[in-house]
């Protein structure tokens, strides 16, 4: 009988042994940076996607392909970067509307010639084909602007448009000037709804009458 009871602990204390090795659940340990990295969403924003607005964080503007997020106090016209030194590389500005911090809709910008890779700032925005384009710049330091038209030939201020499309506006720093933010306007006169060298009507019964498919 003692013989019969000892063999049955022997297995009870064997079955608790095999229990305790094999079915208590068993955990790899975990580095405080790989739990980091389990936490965060994968984003390196030194290396975008193709599709990098999924990442632009609230309360920011997207920087437009081709340009870099300014690593100086760039924030051009609102885009929060330093726009092209040549009108093929100009930011569009969004003449007639609102003047805020929105990209396109800012009239403050930056020109650092003490540097020399900073001397020339091109924007372009739409005008119509009979539109009158005036602008000014104001700052203290020896700095000037020049209009140009459609095919970036330089126009006098107070240019009226032959064709329509982008014109552009560049302003420019003497390469002895100090680094400055200036400010600016660019106004449009006139307008030219559907070619009709006037301003479209207001309502329903002052329409504009335009010719379908023309």
């Amino acid at each position: 009988m003692n013989l019969k009871k000892n063999k049955i602990g022997a297995i009870v204390v064997t079955l608790v042994f095999l229990v305790t090795i094999f079915g208590t659940p068993t955990f790899s340990a975990i580095t405080n940076q790989q739990n980091d990295e389990l936490q965060d969403p994968i984003f390196d924003e030194n290396e975008p996607t193709n599709n990098p607005m999924d990442y632009v964080p609230y309360d920011s503007y997207y920087v437009p392909e081709g340009f870099t997020i300014s690593t100086e106090i760039h924030n051009d016209a609102g885009y929060n970067t330093d726009t092209g030194d040549e009108y093929t590389r100009a930011l569009p500005l969004y003449v007639g509307e609102i003047v805020d911090t929105a990209p396109g809709r800012g009239r403050t910008a930056f020109l650092n010639p003490v540097d020399g890779d900073d001397l020339h700032d091109y924007f372009k925005f739409s005008v119509c084909d009979g539109q009158i384009i005036t602008a000014t710049m104001t700052c203290t330091e020896p700095y000037g602007f020049e209009l140009l038209d459609h095919e970036g030939n330089p126009v006098s201020d107070g240019y009226t448009a032959v064709e329509t499309g982008y014109h552009f506006i560049h302003f420019f720093a003497d390469e002895n000037a100090s680094a400055e933010n200036y400010s600016f306007t660019v106004d449009l006169i006139g307008q030219n709804d559907a070619n009709t060298g006037d301003d479209a009507g207001d309502d329903i019964n002052t329409a504009t009458y335009v010719t379908p498919d023309t």
